[in-house]
């Protein structure tokens, strides 16, 4: 009875903390911010459950993935990931840039 009593106890505690932090670092929908990563300039837009980075090369669309903390958007090979004034972006396992401050809106 202890054991499940515990383990009721730990889950509500999961369940809480993820609901707490649903929202954390995440930009409001439809939002239009431009970074600049050290010379690389390109937008980004938040839509629902993805983000579409405009880079150089051309629009990528990326789908929101699993995060435990922040926003992270991926498609496997490309990463854009944000915790609110920090951001990063990842090309084939590379780290392209890194923003430590509020982006351009």
């Amino acid at each position: 009875m202890r054991r499940s009593a515990v383990a009721i106890v730990l889950l509500s505690l999961v369940i809480f903390m993820v609901f707490c932090d649903a929202g954390a670092g995440e930009a409001p929908e439809d939002t239009l911010f431009t970074y600049d990563f050290s010379g690389l300039v390109f937008e980004v837009r938040f839509i629902e459950g993805a983000v579409i980075l405009y880079l150089p090369d051309g629009p990528l669309t990326l789908p929101q993935g699993i995060s435990a903390s922040g926003a992270r958007y991926t498609d496997g090979s490309t990463t854009f990931w944000i915790k609110g004034d920090d951001a990063h972006l990842e090309i084939n396992g590379s780290l392209v840039g890194k923003k430590t401050d509020v982006p351009q809106q």
